[in-house]
Formats: C-alpha cells, structure tokens, sequence
C-alpha cells in the first residue's frame, strides 16, 4: 500500500487559538485529508510547547530541522503575523533553505501581502522591506491563492506569469440569512489583524458619509488585532457616531 501524500502547512501562530490563519489552515487540512487522503503536519512558526493539535502533528519554529521530509508545502503568509513590524526576515530565510529541499509543490496563500501607511507611521518606512519579502516568497512558490483582486494584482504587478488562484474567505462566524429585515443590518464588525483592521477603520470613516441611511451601521465590532494606535485612533473617532465594542 503507498505511503500517503503529506504537505506541511506553515502557519505563524498555533491553529485553534483564536487566529484567523489558523483556522483556515485547519479547515484546509481537514478537506485535504477528507477529499484527497493529504496528511498535513503544521509548522508554527511560534514555537507552541504542544506537538499535537486536532489530531494534526505540530512542527514547532522555523528551525525545524525535518520539514524538508514532507512532498508538498502551503505556506501561509501574513507578514505581521510573523513579526510585530511585517518584516518577517527569518521567514524569508526558512524559506529560502527549505525551497531547495521541496521536491513537490510550493504554494502561498497570502492572507496578506504588504502594508500601507502616512509618513508618521512605521509601514511607509517599511513597506519596501516588506514588498522585498513578499516577492521573494512568490518567486518561491508555484502557485499563489488570494481572497481578493487588489492582491491578486500586486502579484501580477510584479510577476505578470504566475499562477493565481482567488478564493474568497469564508467567515468564521457563519454566513449571513437572507432576511427582509432592515433593523438587523444595523450591526456590522470588522476582524482580523491589526494592519487589516486599522485600513478598515480607515476606510469605514471615509465611506460612511456616502453609506444610505438604512444601511448605515449603527453598532460596529472590532474582533481582534492589538491595542495600537493605528486601531484606537480611528475607534475613537467612530465612537462618536455609534457604540464601538
């Protein structure tokens, strides 16, 4: 009987601990082992004390010295997940080590792909070190998936022939009924991380004027991220317009 097809799916943080990478690499590998029999090992590259998660096995921290044993790699990317500033430069070197050891295939989802920012914060400084990076990881890979088309784009701004595969992310929360009811479309929330959740604030402030009044939000969710000034800054403001949690 032959071995099964393995891949090893590297993730930032543990998956299962409230981290949206996280549990979408599960999901993924639950579907692989269901529809395909791909057993998926994940590498944490937060090096968790555990070496078991979900009946998956847990490779800890981008040292790992036998992760070039598996045939397949799907590296999920999002770089301020892998480093507090988005400049996961250890990263950039794990897989720059482990590319040339991979026999299989190389893919990268790209939860995200570089900040933006003013000059008085620190991703316009660093946006080139990050944009560096992300483009070494898609010379690394055979394919790209994205969930939406201004990354998909980027991609191809800077590799016109690479091979990318869109798939909207599903929430985590469920999908929405639909219903006729104006009165429930009141409450709107916006998760993810910090770079993430701070360019959605951003952007809620600057199109909520142009929002019609029965949709307007008037409660707002903020679901995760850290406590940084990029995110407190914009729920300041908003909270004069409605209750922010």
């Amino acid at each position: 009987m032959a071995a099964p097809d393995t891949v090893l799916q590297i993730v930032p943080h543990l998956p299962g601990s409230f981290d949206g990478v996280g549990d979408y690499a599960v999901n993924l590998a639950r579907a692989l082992a269901a529809d395909h029999g791909i057993v998926t090992t994940f590498l944490v590259a937060a090096k968790p004390s555990v070496t078991s998660k979900d009946g998956f096995a847990i490779v800890s921290g981008l040292d790992a010295s036998d992760s070039g044993r598996h045939e397949n790699i799907i590296l999920h990317y999002a770089n301020y997940g892998y480093q507090p500033r988005g400049v996961p430069l250890a990263l950039r070197t794990f897989v720059k080590k482990l590319r040339r050891q991979i026999r299989g295939s190389w893919v990268t989802m790209f939860h995200e792909l570089y900040a933006s920012g003013p000059p008085w914060q620190s991703a316009f400084w660093l946006r080139p070190f990050q944009a560096r990076i992300a483009h070494d990881l898609i010379d690394a890979s055979n394919s790209c998936v994205v969930s939406n088309a201004p990354i998909e784009r980027a991609i191809h701004a800077y590799d016109p022939g690479k091979e990318i595969h869109t798939v909207p992310v599903m929430s985590n929360f469920g999908e929405p009924e639909l219903i006729d009811s104006v009165s429930s479309r009141k409450r709107w929330a916006i998760c993810g991380g910090t770079a993430l959740i701070a360019r959605s604030l951003c952007r809620l402030e600057q199109l909520l004027p142009a929002i019609p009044t029965e949709f307007a939000p008037e409660h707002l969710d903020v679901v995760g991220g850290r406590p940084d000034q990029s995110v407190i800054a914009p729920i300041d403001r908003l909270k004069q317009l409605f209750a922010v949690n």
